[in-house]
């Protein structure tokens, strides 16, 4: 059963999931806008005698994603912070203080965490809870640290806060082809598997006929691309990772961690 003491921690998880929901809606309707569309241009050079395999312009992307994103992300960042005040509160007589000294502390090496939690955590929950706080940093978790999951969230939510919206680029690669023919065909360029962004002549293919045909010429080509959006210019391994598997991993591992607290600490 759930504690009432974390109805805060959870309605900021619940609160992100929401969010999540209109990330997945807008952005599976610009893709779906993208296919309807009707898939790829192809251009002929004949002085060249080359065909060229390219996205066509599309819309921009629906300007609100990006603020949902963040939007997003701080609720679940904020409801690490909620998690760690719940925690203080646990202790009657260092509640009252803890109101506006606790947050959640997510560093990459231990002195700066415990730089930081001497004065802002330390004082006020107990030594199990610290150390399992301190368990969960990126430090503390293996070879991850700046790739780990904690960390890639708190920068996330210091980004939108405190310095740009988050960026997203839309993206597309070839995703599968068949040509055939009755005459020599070369493929003399081919991204296929290679991510590029999707931006009006965004080119995946190059396909070389200038070997010409004997007799009348026939080409049959069946080609096919997939798009994403992505998270971009982040500085972090997040990306060019799709946003739905971002978001989607965070909210799993914050909703793990206030599960193995509400079991730890909160009788749940």
């Amino acid at each position: 059963m759930d504690c009432p003491a974390l109805a805060s921690v959870r309605a900021k998880i619940d609160r992100s999931i929401h969010h999540f929901g209109q990330v997945e809606s807008i952005i599976d309707a610009a893709l779906f806008k993208h296919d309807a569309e009707g898939g790829l241009a192809v251009n002929y050079d004949s002085e060249g005698k080359k065909f060229s395999i390219e996205h066509p312009k599309r819309d921009p992307l629906d300007p609100s994603l990006p603020l949902i994103i963040g939007d997003c992300i701080h609720n679940l960042r904020s409801a690490l912070d909620h998690l760690v005040l719940q925690l203080a509160r646990l202790n009657p007589l260092t509640a009252a203080a803890a109101e506006t000294m606790t947050a959640f502390p997510v560093y990459l090496n231990p002195k700066q965490f415990n730089n930081f939690v001497r004065d802002h955590v330390r004082p006020f929950i107990s030594s199990t809870a610290l150390a399992q706080i301190e368990n969960l940093q990126p430090y503390a978790t293996g070879n991850h640290g700046d790739k780990d999951i904690l960390w890639v969230l708190s920068q996330l939510d210091v980004i939108d806060k405190h310095r740009l919206l988050i960026v997203v680029e839309q993206s597309t690669t070839m995703e599968s082809h068949s040509i055939t023919s009755n005459f020599p065909v070369r493929i003399s360029e081919n991204d296929f598997g290679k991510w590029k962004p999707m931006v009006g002549g965004t080119k995946l293919m190059t396909i070389d006929v200038s070997a010409g045909a004997k007799g009348p010429g026939k080409m049959k080509m069946e080609i096919s691309s997939a798009n994403r959006i992505c998270l971009a210019d982040t500085g972090m391994d997040c990306d060019d990772f799709p946003v739905q598997m971002v978001l989607s991993n965070s909210i799993l591992f914050v909703q793990s961690i206030v599960a193995t607290f509400g079991i730890k600490f909160f009788g749940e």
